[in-house]
């Protein structure tokens, strides 16, 4: 009588809302706070149901919309290993959310998961939200939701998205309660031993951040006071005084349109001992930039953005030859997840790298984490800035082991930096706060300034296009997005077209959006004319074989 009555009520809850036309995707759900009513409830339930799926193993959900305008807020599920959601249970959120009968939809997931129909059987949630004040009315429908799936929840508070990824992965892997000041403790210990071990005669540089008036600078602003004997920390755009989030500020504006955020001056992003970086409102994003000096006669400033194609560079760089010292006692492998959409001159720099393979992925955070554990220590980056280094429980283990055996052993150094890479980087998701000071460290070791790290290679011109199309799943891709698969004519006519351009420098590809009506563009050439000229011709031909819509 109690699971039926515990039953009725889950029915009530989702009676209670209406369906929703949104999908979720790499980004979770995301739009207008308002809208987001509509599946708080059903988010809670079904991550109730997902938690009790693997034994009351911890799920996390965070409330963000990471970089999109301060309206709208979102909903992010983190799994039981820290990463995104399972696929299956993506699906049985996507039908559940989007069904004008939910309470058939319960019933169907309940059948599939006979454990989750012991509603008294363990499930355990964590939650937390970003600096969106309309978390206040989001937040208790999400708790009603999961309360009403007799879930334990736990709620974080304030809390960037991949603090949130990190305390489920810690939570599930040590099954114990973490607090986020075990989160601050490993970064700053791994931090102050690496920092501390590196022979540096130049004067310190300052790390000047833009926080995108977003939650990353409650983070790095704890970071500041830990670490002020180690580093120099200056923090803007920080949301306390008139700052509106991702408002002319933030990774998205910086890489996107390529200008310096709010409150930055060019005469600090020009100067040599200044890092500056920009996180995204959630801070999982980061991307480097600094003002460079045009040699003309105007002197025009232009802004320089170090991307997440040249995080991952760098990263391969250093980690490759930590490896190849250690190789014979360790033989570790190095693998760096690339995208259709990574330049190609990153793609030859990193086949020219020893000790390191390279490995393609669809786009999406998702492929490239799984592609990335394919590796012992697998490395990927979206060009957004969102990416981490991960290193395998068997790579952790055998450096573990190595650094125990002996304290006389050749090599040594390169294996606890390793270690510490591996502490710096958060194992769970891309972390922008943690990849601050990954980044800082890595360039004291290399010696390395902003223009020098920029210039480890030279990018090809590139362009991109958008056309509006009626059903973008009338495009069908293989070899990873990267070949049409159907339309047919379409394949054909792309091939013609390329046959213009010189051979060994011109690339092209389209492939349909994850989230929207439109089919996206990219095209790469020798020069800048042939490239925007490729890329034209090839979203013409979208448009007239794929029903394009006139904008």
């Amino acid at each position: 009588m109690m699971e039926d009555n515990r039953r009725l009520h889950v029915e009530s809850v989702l009676n209670a809302a209406g369906s929703s036309e949104m999908r979720y995707g790499t980004a979770g759900f995301r739009g207008d706070s308002e809208l987001m009513r509509d599946v708080m409830e059903c988010c809670g339930i079904l991550a109730a149901l997902r938690s009790r799926s693997e034994n009351g193993s911890v799920i996390g959900i965070v409330i963000t919309a990471s970089h999109n305008p301060v309206n709208d807020n979102g909903i992010k599920i983190v799994d039981i290993d820290g990463h995104m959601l399972d696929p299956k249970w993506e699906k049985y959120l996507d039908d559940l959310v989007r069904s004008s009968n939910r309470i058939e939809v319960l019933k169907s997931i309940l059948e599939s998961n006979p454990i989750c129909n012991d509603w008294n059987s363990p499930s355990k949630l964590y939650i937390a939200h970003d600096t969106r004040t309309s978390h206040e009315f989001l937040t208790p429908l999400l708790i009603k939701g999961a309360e009403a799936a007799n879930s334990l929840v736990v709620n974080y508070g304030l809390l960037t998205t991949p603090q949130l990824h990190w305390l489920v992965r810690f939570a599930n892997e040590h099954n114990a309660q973490p607090s986020i000041s075990d989160y601050y403790a490993q970064l700053t210990h791994c931090y102050k031993f690496w920092s501390v071990s590196i022979s540096d005669e130049k004067e310190q540089r300052t790390l000047t951040i833009d926080c995108a008036n977003g939650v990353g600078w409650h983070s790095l602003a704890a970071f500041a006071l830990e670490l002020r004997e180690f580093c120099s920390l200056v923090l803007k755009n920080k949301g306390d005084t008139d700052g509106v989030l991702n408002k002319e500020c933030g990774a998205e504006h910086v890489h996107k349109k390529g200008l310096l955020p709010m409150n930055f001056q060019k005469e600090e992003a020009q100067d040599e001992m200044n890092l500056c970086a920009s996180l995204d409102g959630d801070a999982d994003r980061l991307v480097f930039f600094y003002e460079s000096v045009q040699d003309d006669k105007d002197h025009v400033n232009s802004l320089v953005v170090i991307d997440g194609a040249k995080c991952a560079a760098i990263a391969a760089l250093f980690c490759s030859t930590l490896a190849k010292k250690l190789d014979s006692a360790l033989s570790l492998s190095v693998g760096v997840v690339l995208t259709a959409y990574s330049n190609g001159a990153c793609v030859e720099y990193i086949e020219s790298l020893e000790k390191v393979s390279l490995l393609m992925s669809k786009t999406g955070v998702k492929y490239l984490e799984k592609a990335a554990q394919l590796s012992d220590i697998g490395i990927y980056w979206e060009p957004n800035g969102h990416g981490s280094i991960l290193f395998s429980r068997e790579c952790m283990q055998r450096i573990d082991d190595f650094l125990t055996d002996s304290e006389e052993k050749e090599h040594r150094d390169e294996a606890q930096k390793l270690k510490w890479i591996a502490g710096l980087s958060n194992q769970a998701v891309g972390d922008a706060v943690s990849n601050v000071f990954l980044f800082e460290l890595l360039l004291r070791e290399l010696q390395w300034d902003l223009a020098t790290w920029y210039s480890i290679y030279n990018e090809f011109p590139c362009e991109y296009r958008i056309v509006r199309v009626h059903d973008r799943s009338i495009v069908i891709t293989e070899d990873f997005e990267r070949q049409v698969v159907s339309p047919i004519e379409l394949r054909t006519e792309i091939e013609r077209v390329l046959e213009k351009y010189p051979k060994n420098s011109s690339r092209t590809f389209v492939r349909p959006s994850g989230t929207e009506d439109v089919i996206r563009v990219y095209a790469e050439s020798a020069s800048s004319e042939d490239t925007r000229q490729l890329a034209d011709e090839v979203a013409d031909l979208v448009f007239q074989l794929c029903g394009g819509i006139k904008q």
